[in-house]
Order: structure tokens, then sequence, then C-alpha cells
């Protein structure tokens, strides 16, 4: 990679280039160095997020606990919600493991009880 190259955006259009799930595990097994991510593979229409093994670089999810709830996955976290609110309780987020390349499919996200997949 250059000097002036932007890795998020090699890191795109290396992914870009195969539609293979192989493809995405073999570009992510040679990242080296702090990092976290999330890419959306819009034909398999799935998420996959991971973050370096160190853990230097934060990445943090929040799982739907009611219908009005969303699935989120942030590499920081904010409660919008003041704590007196008790009709909008604040987010609770989990860290997410250090430990796996994570995939979750969209319509997986409708479901409430929804399941993070480690690969």
């Amino acid at each position: 990679m250059k000097l002036d190259q932007n890795d998020g955006q090699v890191l795109l259009d290396v992914l870009s280039k195969s539609d293979d799930e192989e493809h995405i595990f073999e570009t992510f097994s040679k990242l080296r160095g702090e990092y976290s991510f999330i890419y959306y593979q819009v034909n398999k229409q799935k998420i996959w997020f991971s973050r370096d093994i160190l853990g230097r670089r934060s990445l943090l999810c929040h799982v739907p606990i009611s219908q009005n709830d969303s699935f989120v996955i942030s590499s920081v976290s904010v409660n919008s919600v003041k704590e007196e609110d008790s009709s909008n309780p604040l987010i609770s987020w989990e860290e997410i493991s250090v430990k796996g390349l994570y995939s979750i499919n969209i319509h997986d996200l409708n479901m409430i009880s929804s399941e993070i997949v480690n690969i």
C-alpha cells in the first residue's frame, strides 16, 4: 500500500473484487496491526465485522431486546437518552470479542433474538 492511500478504501477495493465468502476470510486473515471494521456484503445481504486480536480498536454491539429496538454496531458508544426517562432506557453495549470474524444476515435482524454468528 502506498503512503498516500487510505487503508479503508484499499480494503474495500480488495473485498469488492469477489463475492466469495472464502475471499473475505482470506482477506481478513492477512490484516495486521490495529483495526476494527464493519463490511456490508451487498450480494449476500450480510454484515461482517471484527477487530484486531489485541483489542486496540473498539467495536461495540447492541442486540435488540424489544420490538422497538435496533441492532447496532459502532466503534463508539453514546447514550443519547437521559437516564431519567424510564420509557427510553439507555442502550446497553457489549464489546465484540477479538476472537473471530463475525457475520449476520440483515434478514435475521428482523428477529428480536438476533444471533451473532462467530466464524
